[in-house]
């Protein structure tokens, strides 16, 4: 009895949390993306407690599900601007974009950041190879373990405080700390956005791509086949449904034709070696 008491409780606590995660997001999106129906799109979780988002009203193959402003993004240039020139090569544009959403969640200068950043993954629910080392890191053999180590002495290549960026052989419990924990979150969750004019150290100018961390949008979870696509402009990014869906059905969008490994660095899980249309 008292175990089965114990196992509605974690169900029940676990139900909570998910529709407080749900709450907050619509909030966040009501009160950040100016003429957003917080109603048109939701975050849930299925039965299996993976989380992502969920049409909550019937849409048509190319209906706009979130545009959500540039300006409310968090946006990093390939190249580096003329203000960087001195920068050492280490610092390219996934780092600076990470270094943007370090600050951003964990410092009090942006209230919805720091909010937002409460909804996204936390360190221990990640498992990009990056993050991890010694024996766990070994495990998945050469291929993936090699790279991983490659990233962290490059990130350590940079100047970092060790309150975030701490040693590779630091404790356990100061392991991987904040700063991978936030490049870990860009590698996964970042977006393309179209190309801008920047001017370079020689004083010229010229075009570079850009790179986006987009809120509401990068919950979208992976699919085969996914539901929706990103449809990136000067001044949006939007979530467009690739194909008819009803309420209830899973916004996913499709991370491209990448084979296993490079699905498992990228987003610290094995891609499925088959997948169907299934929904939440």
């Amino acid at each position: 009895m008292r175990k089965l008491l114990l196992l509605l409780a974690a169900a029940a606590t676990a139900d909570d949390a998910a529709i407080i995660e749900g709450r907050k997001f619509a909030i966040l999106l009501a009160s950040n993306v100016p003429d957003q129906n917080p109603g048109k799109v939701a975050l849930a979780r299925d039965k299996h407690g993976v989380r992502g988002l969920i049409a909550a009203q019937p849409f048509a193959a190319g209906d706009v599900l979130l545009a959500v402003p540039l300006d409310r993004c968090l946006v990093e240039t390939r190249d580096l601007p003329a203000s960087l020139k001195n920068a050492p090569a280490a610092l390219t544009w996934d780092i600076r974009l990470a270094l943007q959403l370090h600050d951003a969640i964990l410092t009090p200068d942006d209230p919805f950041w720091v909010e937002y950043g409460t909804l996204l993954p936390k360190v221990e629910e990640m498992g990009l190879p990056l993050l991890k080392r010694g024996a766990e890191l070994d495990s998945l053999g050469p291929e993936l373990a090699e790279p991983a180590r490659q990233q962290q002495h490059r990130l350590r290549e940079l100047d970092f405080p060790r309150e975030v960026l701490p040693a590779l052989d630091a404790p356990d419990d100061a392991w991987p700390g904040t700063l991978p924990w936030a490049w870990a979150l860009v590698r996964s969750r970042v977006f393309g956005a179209t190309s801008t004019q920047v001017s370079f150290d020689d004083g010229t100018s010229g075009t570079t791509d850009r790179f986006a961390f987009v809120p509401f949008v990068d919950m979208a979870n992976h699919h085969a086949e996914g539901s929706a696509v990103v449809d990136a402009g000067d001044f949006f990014i939007r979530l467009r449904a690739a194909r008819d869906l009803a309420p209830g059905d899973a916004v996913t969008i499709s991370y491209g034709d990448i084979d296993r490994r490079q699905h498992y660095a990228l987003y610290g899980y094995w891609k499925p070696e088959t997948a169907g249309r299934g929904d939440l």
